[in-house]
């Protein structure tokens, strides 16, 4: 299931017990996002790859994908406009969408 990603990106920009309240009705459903591509890296167990994403609104964000989808970034450049979906899930207290998959590029 589909969640709109304006909602939860406002959410996102919570902080504390209404982040967390507010956050979990979304929490494994899927997203799509869009915005430019700013780099990669390899998670510390090596099981996926990180990739950066600033938003239309200057929002910075980490996408998680697995580290077999690591061809389908490798050829993307700095800057470029991609959009991608991924389960809504939270690292700390940080919105990172994970098992994601690129859809568009371009």
């Amino acid at each position: 299931m589909f969640v709109p990603a304006e909602a939860v990106l406002e959410v996102a920009r919570l902080t504390g017990y209404e982040l967390l309240s507010r956050m979990t009705p979304y929490l494994g459903k899927w997203i799509r996002i869009s915005g430019r591509f700013g780099g990669t890296a390899e998670s510390l167990e090596r099981n996926a790859i990180h990739t950066s994403l600033l938003l239309d609104d200057g929002w910075r964000m980490t996408l998680r994908f697995n580290a077999d989808r690591a061809e389908d970034l490798r050829s993307l450049l700095m800057g470029q406009r991609v959009t991608a979906i991924g389960r809504v899930q939270f690292s700390g207290y940080s919105l990172v969408p994970e098992n994601c998959e690129l859809i568009r590029v371009g």
